[in-house]
């Protein structure tokens, strides 16, 4: 076997014991199969919190309906919300896959859980698609042309890519999760002497491993192209089509990132809380917080690039129209949420991690990441809250008046909760229905692992898998 050695610890900074490979899938499976009342109640309570944010959107739809777009604009920043967190993660563990970094192995499954978020989110695109208007008399991406009686005009070509993107974005991602979830569903029903027809569907052999494979590479090269896609198309004709004179090339190239940088975010919270609160010391572990700290503080950083990339264009040109842009979704009616939103997403957590003794915790990521998950929410509330409130002909080339600042409401708090609330549901409901972890990756890693003493410190050393 062909090792490979890497110094990751110091004297300050012990290696756990490496746990056995059989020892840790009798473990794992007796810890799925305990019972967890406490467990039990937190599934409840945010099944209800969502249930309230679904429920806020069923009264607004009954109380103003759709005529008026400003009353959405909530509901748009909590959908672009979870777009660009939960529904982004599956990407963090695909590149992590892509260069074959062992430490991405008990967070795997955890990313590539929260595709299930997508299927809410897509169902929340669709309704949102109703608020705005057609191409006809609109400023989209889409060429085409708007001459009334012409041929080849296409009114809804803008919705209907929209939600071709989204669903490929969301189909990607649930084949990655079921692809990867199908070895673990046969041991478990093997450990647990299930008979379920799933379990003809895996046999385990060489075949099968090497199709799997295949598979996972296949859909995360198609999970890259789509994660763009839909970024890009929803954030351009749900955000900046709606408000006449924004013209930012670079703003769905910033706003990709933001989503990178809020699954990273999320995927690390996730670890905190299965280590603290799930009995998992044994297989998630600092040195898992330093690894993943590491690209967390480098999306920070451009974060703020593009960001200012964006913004030096709009302040430094002067012109009228940019610099009511610049009003509207920066300084004037929602400059507190950009205040917050600028904070959190790189001020505060490049103050955290910048340090690297801090990243050699098992605190400090998740600390910046809870501020990170804060930003972005209060980014997009700036973002789409405004752009809604914005009710100026879209064939104009400007704002011809900047509108005030509109605070939530009941219903709006509502949502809020339950977009909140969704993805904490999703993920506790998958550690009782799935294995939360990926049985087959982590013990591959078990089975390639060994510590060995090098002067005064330990050296994990692990086998390539090939």
């Amino acid at each position: 076997m062909l090792i490979r050695g890497r110094t990751i610890s110091s004297p300050h900074h012990a290696h756990p014991p490496v746990v056995p490979a059989n020892e840790f899938i009798t473990d794992f499976v007796e810890w799925h199969n305990r019972p967890k009342p406490n467990l039990n109640k937190a599934i409840i309570a945010f099944g209800l919190l969502t249930f309230l944010g679904l429920l806020g959107i069923v009264i607004k739809l009954f109380t103003v309906g759709l005529e008026n777009r400003s009353d959405w604009g909530y509901l748009a920043a909590i959908t672009a919300f979870l777009l660009s967190t939960a529904g982004c993660t599956p990407f963090v563990v695909l590149g992590l896959r892509m260069i074959k970094a062992h430490w991405r192995r008990p967070i795997a499954r955890i990313a590539e859980s929260y595709s299930l978020v997508t299927v809410v989110t897509f169902s929340l695109i669709i309704l949102l698609l109703f608020l705005i208007p057609s191409s006809q008399n609109r400023r989209t991406i889409w060429f085409q042309n708007d001459h009334v009686g012409t041929v080849g005009a296409i009114p809804f070509t803008p919705h209907l890519y929209v939600i071709i993107g989204v669903l490929c974005m969301v189909l990607a991602g649930l084949g990655l999760w079921w692809t990867s979830l199908r070895p673990d569903i046969r041991l478990f029903n093997n450990l647990t002497k299930s008979d379920k027809p799933t379990n003809k569907s895996w046999v385990g052999n060489l075949k099968q491993w090497k199709v799997q494979n295949k598979g996972l590479a296949f859909l995360g090269a198609f999970f890259f192209m789509t994660f763009i896609w839909a970024i890009t198309l929803y954030c351009i004709d749900l955000c900046m089509s709606l408000v006449p004179g924004w013209r930012d090339a670079i703003f769905p190239v910033y706003q990709t990132l933001s989503g990178i940088q809020g699954g990273l975010a999320t995927v690390i919270l996730s670890m905190y809380v299965l280590r603290r609160f799930g009995g998992f010391e044994k297989y998630i572990f600092m040195e898992h917080f330093w690894a993943a700290s590491k690209p967390l503080l480098a999306t920070c950083l451009l974060w703020f690039y593009f960001w200012f990339c964006a913004f030096i264009i709009f302040w430094y040109g002067r012109m009228p129209i940019e610099q009511d842009l610049l009003q509207l979704i920066m300084f004037g009616p929602y400059n507190i949420a950009f205040y917050i939103g600028f904070s959190c997403c790189f001020l505060f957590p490049f103050l955290i991690l910048v340090w690297n003794t801090v990243r050699k915790t098992v605190w400090g990521p998740p600390v910046a990441s809870t501020l990170i998950i804060i930003g972005c929410f209060f980014d997009k509330v700036r973002l789409y809250v405004s752009s809604y409130s914005v009710q100026d002909d879209l064939a104009l080339h400007a704002i011809t008046e900047i509108p005030a600042t509109i605070l939530p409401n009941l219903t709006d708090i509502l949502i809020i909760i339950g977009g909140f609330s969704l993805p904490i549901f999703i993920m506790l409901l998958c550690t009782r229905l799935f294995p939360i972890m990926s049985v087959w990756e982590m013990t591959e890693g078990l089975r390639l692992t060994k510590l060995t003493k090098y002067l005064r410190t330990e050296l994990r050393v692990l086998g390539k898998p090939e």
